[in-house]
């Protein structure tokens, strides 16, 4: 047919035959002949239309082109339908379905093709019975399992590049949502802006991604906007829902390069640098993580109670953070707190930590730690104070079957160096405090306290099985820490309802050997005759392995192995006289507490005279507890 000046022929049938094709047909109006040589595709069409069908016996002969290689031949079936436009430079519409047994593509909308200059407007849908298949057959890696969908509305007009689009992705699978929304390039550039959200109905839908096991909160919704800045990193906001907790927070990461996205990458000659503002209302931790395994004890292991293990410190080198987090209500099992305020810093290699709670479990919280990773050994800082912690609102003893009651004070300040945990504490310096009034404290379960040195010095002077608790009417510990060495000057008491101890002695933490002399006193009027009670008692051993031994020189007994009070200008009662006279009825955590201050202010030398004094004198163990 020849109109107006234009060629063409219509209503064309036709068979497509060759190797693999199973069956194929076309039909519709062929392109003006008279614009075969210039033109767009849609100006050659005209108003006319082409239809294709085709079925082969491998998908791989289309998709090969693409650069999809499948590894098995798979029967599919493919149509395309174009449809132009009397206007000349007006857009093509396309249709174009493809399916296999286990997989469906559509793809539709209008397109205009120009070279770079091409514009489009497509929405396509894509969904398959098993992604698994799809892994399989084209060596995929997409990290899903089970049924799959993937939809898209993407455009490009002409006012961007020919790599950046505008419009939307969603992508569904097993309980797995997530949409992608935006300005976008691929890769991704400078000035892209995206909005992504992501939402499961459970943590444990994402088990393959996530290290660890999960308890089951609730649902978890995460949403995203942010910007691709002038150097391929992103700056955004986020917001994040699981179950009944929530944090969000803004955002800013420098430093790395988003170009070949999927893949991250440091920038040639900078360092990671992350600075974020987070805020939570609230954040429970025993609704996401499950009670820690139990583990066989430490003193039947004979594993040491610091590890020698050298510390991890290359994301503290080659990252700086300038983190704030602001949580109105965050419970673990050792504690709640609530108002708590935490800034983490890393600068040059420097790590700062500082926290601090409005209620700390009843009471107050404060916590800074510091550590210099420039220079090995590593220069450590640590203080770690509660004040008033109330024991029946520690969220790990909700259960416990007794009348918790009292409160719980521990003040530690330490500094050391060294590149494990064990190294620091083994030349460090410093002091504990802990204190209690009317309170059970108990032997295991209570992570904040039973993981440390106190209930360790503890169970040393009055041991307790797992299950049970110190039940204390009064108890203080009070330790100066200088060089590794911990010691005490009748600065440790205890006060039970039946019996009082009056404690002098020490502990290493270079090898956790100890040595104490407890001095328990029946309470007058509670019941128990002093005749039922040793006098003295030295315990020997480590802080894990604990022994009653014999002092048969009198050692941790006589003036003269405590000889401070020289150096206190007579203000000491570390002397012999307080030991041996002191009565269970007497306000020992009051003069424990003042001997602690003498204690603070010796010179450092005498504390480490002292702990030499009170090595034993080679003596067999005598197993009798009093």
């Amino acid at each position: 047919m020849c109109t107006q000046g234009r060629a063409r022929l219509s209503n064309v049938t036709g068979v497509i035959k060759g190797g693999g094709i199973r069956s194929g047909r076309f039909s519709g109006q062929l392109p003006d002949l008279s614009r075969l040589a210039s033109g767009s595709i849609a100006s050659r069409l005209g108003s006319g239309s082409i239809a294709v069908d085709l079925a082969v016996d491998d998908l791989g002969q289309l998709t090969r082109p693409l650069g999809l290689t499948a590894s098995t031949a798979v029967p599919a079936k493919f149509s395309a339908t174009v449809v132009g436009s009397t206007q000349p430079e007006a857009p093509l519409f396309v249709v174009f379905k493809g399916s296999t047994d286990e997989m469906r593509l559509r793809v539709n909308g209008q397109i205009n093709v120009s070279g770079e200059q091409t514009t489009f407007d497509l929405s396509s849908s894509f969904d398959t019975d098993d992604v698994g298949e799809v892994n399989r057959l084209f060596d995929a890696g997409i990290p899903l399992d089970g049924p799959f969908s993937l939809e898209a509305v993407l455009r490009r007009d002409a006012t961007v590049d020919a790599k950046t689009f505008n419009g939307t992705v969603r992508v569904s699978s097993q309980n797995i949502n997530a949409a992608a929304e935006g300005n976008f390039s691929w890769p991704l550039q400078s000035g892209d802006q995206l909005r992504l959200e992501f939402e499961s109905p459970s943590l444990a839908d994402l088990s393959r991604w996530l290290p660890g096991n999960y308890l089951d909160p609730g649902p978890l919704r995460f949403e995203s906007q942010f910007t691709i800045d002038e150097h391929n990193a992103p700056l955004g906001q986020f917001s994040a829902t699981l179950g009944n907790n929530d944090l969000s927070g803004v955002a800013n990461i420098q430093g790395i390069n988003l170009g070949d996205f999927p893949e991250v990458s440091v920038t040639p000659g900078n360092k990671v640098r992350i600075a974020g503002h987070f805020k939570s209302s609230r954040l429970n931790l025993l609704e996401i993580f499950p009670p820690r395994a139990k583990t066989p004890d430490a003193a039947k292991t004979r594993e040491p109670l610091f590890s020698d293990e050298p510390l991890s410190v290359g994301w503290i080198k080659n990252a700086d953070l300038d983190i704030h987090l602001q949580a109105d209500d965050l419970v673990s099992r050792g504690f709640e707190a609530k108002g708590l305020s935490t800034d983490i810093s890393v600068a040059d290699g420097v790590l700062d930590i500082s926290a601090r709670s409005g209620e700390f479990s009843g009471g107050t919280f404060s916590m800074d730690i510091g550590l210099d990773t420039r220079t090995a050994p590593y220069a450590t800082d640590f203080r770690f104070d509660i004040n008033g912690l109330v024991l029946d609102r520690v969220p790990a003893l909700y259960d416990v079957q007794l009348p918790l009651q009292g409160t719980v004070d521990v003040a530690i300040d330490l500094s050391g160096k060294g590149v494990s945990l064990k190294e620091i504490v083994a030349g460090s310096s410093g002091s504990l405090l802990a204190s209690g009034v009317n309170t059970y404290i108990p032997a295991s379960g209570l992570d904040i306290l039973t993981n440390s040195i106190l209930v360790q010095v503890l169970s040393v002077i009055n041991p307790k099985k797992k299950s049970e608790f110190h039940k204390l009417d009064c108890g203080l510990i009070g330790i100066r820490i200088v060089d590794g060495i911990a010691m005490s000057h009748d600065s440790v008491a205890l006060q039970t309802p039946d019996v009082t101890y009056l404690i002098r002695g020490g502990f290493s933490l270079k090898d956790e050997s100890v040595v104490f002399l407890i001095n328990p006193k029946a309470r007058k009027g509670f019941g128990i005759s002093a005749a039922h009670l040793t006098n003295f008692y030295r315990v020997g051993g480590t802080l894990l392995d604990p022994k009653i031994q014999a002092d048969p020189e009198g050692v941790l007994k006589t003036g003269a192995t405590w000889g401070l009070a020289a150096l206190t200008a007579g203000l000491s009662i570390l002397a012999q006289g307080l030991f041996d006279k002191f009565t269970g009825s007497q306000d020992v955590c009051r003069i424990a507490n003042d001997q602690q201050q003498l204690l603070l202010a010796e010179p450092p030398e005498s504390v480490l005279d002292t702990w030499e004094r009170l090595q034993p004198v080679d003596a067999p163990t005598d197993g009798r507890k009093p």
